[in-house]
């Protein structure tokens, strides 16, 4: 009886060191998953909020946003996000949208960038929300009041279509698709 006693405790050891390491595994999965997935804190964002209120499309500002952007990496999902939620809103000024697009198109010439952490990201996260970007866009193009104005608003999306293109950012048949959604 001693001896299945002895057994019995080596068999608890043995389970509850499993489960201190699976445990441990555990909070290390978590506390990766959290490094990986981490935001902008709310200053952060407010910050990044005014910046893509205020954008236009002039090279200082943009090139600023952009190196804002790229610095913060880590947090590329929630910055995608937010970008794509300011090309939804109606409302927004056509310039202001054009200069969204150019900055877009900025952090996706810069997202190969070699020695920034978590800067390739950038081009997964929007090859995600392009489709709807274009689509909020499509709805914006289609309202626009004026043939010249709406034509102008136009050629600047083909523009980045182009540089998209020359880049070799995303598949032919992906940017075939954008297109196919913004006109």
């Amino acid at each position: 009886e001693e001896v299945k006693q002895k057994q019995s405790n080596k068999e608890e050891k043995r389970s509850s060191s499993d489960k201190d390491r699976k445990s441990g595994k555990d909070r290390d999965d978590k506390s990766s998953k959290d490094s990986k997935d981490r935001g902008l804190s709310d200053s952060q964002r407010d910050r990044f909020e005014d910046m893509l209120r205020n954008l236009m499309p002039d090279r200082n500002p943009l090139a600023e946003t952009m190196v804002w952007c790229i610095e913060h990496a880590e947090a590329g999902d929630e910055i995608v996000d937010c970008i794509a939620e300011s090309l939804s809103i109606l409302q927004t000024p056509l310039s202001k949208k054009i200069a969204r697009v150019y900055l877009i198109s900025d952090i996706l010439h810069n997202c190969s960038i070699k020695g920034v952490p978590n800067v390739s990201y950038f081009r997964k996260a929007f090859q995600v929300k392009l489709p709807e970007i274009f689509n909020d866009l499509n709805v914006c193009y289609k309202s626009i009041d004026g043939r010249m104005k709406a034509e102008a608003f136009r050629q600047r999306v083909v523009n980045c279509f182009r540089a998209w293109e020359d880049w070799a950012l995303y598949p032919q048949d992906f940017l075939i698709r954008l297109q196919n959604i913004f006109f």
